[in-house]
């Protein structure tokens, strides 16, 4: 495999996505920018975990742990953190053959001769998840320390289910939609006001677990309904 290979076309060989959800994403950068892997995490087309298991194999190397990482002042400034949110990188060390930077996707060889170039220095490409390199600069730029996380699967249920169940994929059955339920019987004048509250009730916590989950973003959503209210 080659070392210039996209990551689309890699999560595409390894069954993550398909070509419609990856030229979906590519829209989606292209109008409101970012990385492409954080857009079609977001978009709940694949989980972070599953594109850094593709890329260990494509670098060869594991993913690197951020946890009670410390890096010296005199390193840390090395690079501004304007530089470290707009690239999602985090320097780690730094001696006479370059510095190490903890980055998402280390096969980005523009963002490599960018940086390097930024920089002034030969840049040693380590790989680390995006969401524990975001905490990172937030504490050690901005003094901010991160929320825990919350208990969630590491691996979240993809909208297009591939795997064999029997290898390890949990399938889970979502219940039939309300219309197709059985509703009690109810009086006619109370059933148009009960199926309503129900329907609410349930597509107000659905909207929320949704974001919770981090399936769909928040500004997404608003953006999706005022484009709604105004067509």
């Amino acid at each position: 495999m080659k070392k210039d290979k996209r990551i689309g076309e890699m999560l595409i060989e390894a069954g993550l996505i398909d070509h419609f959800q990856l030229s979906a994403a590519l829209a989606e950068q292209r109008q409101w920018g970012g990385r492409l892997c954080s857009v079609l995490v977001t978009k709940g087309f694949v989980d972070e975990h599953s594109i850094v298991s593709v890329l260990e194999k494509q670098v060869g190397e594991k993913c690197v742990s951020l946890v009670d990482a410390e890096t010296p002042s005199d390193v840390l400034q090395k690079v501004k953190p304007d530089i470290a949110k707009k690239y999602s990188v985090f320097p780690l060390s730094c001696d006479k053959s370059g510095i190490a930077l903890a980055m998402p996707d280390p096969t980005d060889l523009k963002v490599l001769d960018e940086l390097s170039f930024i920089l002034g220095l030969r840049v040693k490409p380590l790989l680390a998840m995006e969401s524990h390199i975001r905490d990172a600069i937030a504490l050690h730029y901005d003094g901010i320390v991160p929320k825990p996380k919350e208990n969630s699967r590491d691996h979240k249920i993809r909208h297009d289910i591939r795997e064999n169940p029997e290898a390890g994929t949990e399938v889970i059955h979502f219940p039939p939609p309300l219309s197709q339920q059985e509703m009690p019987k109810e009086r006619p004048a109370e059933k148009s006001e009960k199926k309503e509250l129900t329907t609410k009730t349930v597509l107000d916590a659905l909207i929320s677990l949704l974001v919770e989950n981090g399936t769909i973003a928040k500004e997404d959503l608003l953006r999706k309904i005022r484009e709604k209210q105004n067509a």
